[in-house]
């Protein structure tokens, strides 16, 4: 599973570009600024790919800033 992280914090490289690529678009991200995680979730939205929250901890008290919570019913272990 390939996940984009933090689409937007670094402008090396268009995002959209990659879409085509990866399975999940982290849509929240604890340590940006919000208009780029707006900005991860349109291209989400637009692309109709998964998201992802993380909380990109570099330090202890950073883990658990954000979670992702996934009800059982939509989980296939198959």
């Amino acid at each position: 599973m390939i996940v984009l992280p933090h689409p937007y914090k670094n402008s090396a490289i268009n995002p959209e570009l990659l879409v085509k690529e990866i399975d999940i678009i982290e849509g929240l991200n604890a340590r940006i600024k919000p208009e780029l995680n707006h900005r991860a979730r349109f291209l989400a939205k637009k692309y109709e790919v998964p998201m992802i929250a993380g909380s990109d901890a570099h330090t202890s008290f950073e883990f658990g800033v954000v979670q992702n919570i996934l009800p059982i019913n939509e989980l296939d272990i198959a």
